[in-house]
């Protein structure tokens, strides 16, 4: 997880994974971690895992190399 958006945008077109989180935010008293994935943000595989992609506008375009960056709002 990174701290500086400007840094994790150019630091993202550099990895290799499908998805990266910036500024994670916990409330305290869900525990629940707010300014990651949601149900529209794809997931699942890239490269040569052969999973393909699920849910999200990402699920309609398996044949793009997307990645994800979350950011808190």
């Amino acid at each position: 997880m990174l701290a500086d958006r400007v840094s994790a945008v150019l630091i993202d077109g550099k990895l290799s994974p499908g998805s990266a989180g910036v500024f994670p935010t916990v409330n305290p008293a869900t525990e629940e971690v707010l300014g990651a994935a949601v149900d529209a943000t794809s997931f699942g595989g890239y490269k040569q895992s052969g999973n393909g992609r699920e849910m999200g506008l990402a699920g309609f375009e398996e044949y793009l190399e997307i990645k994800v960056v979350a950011t808190a709002v």
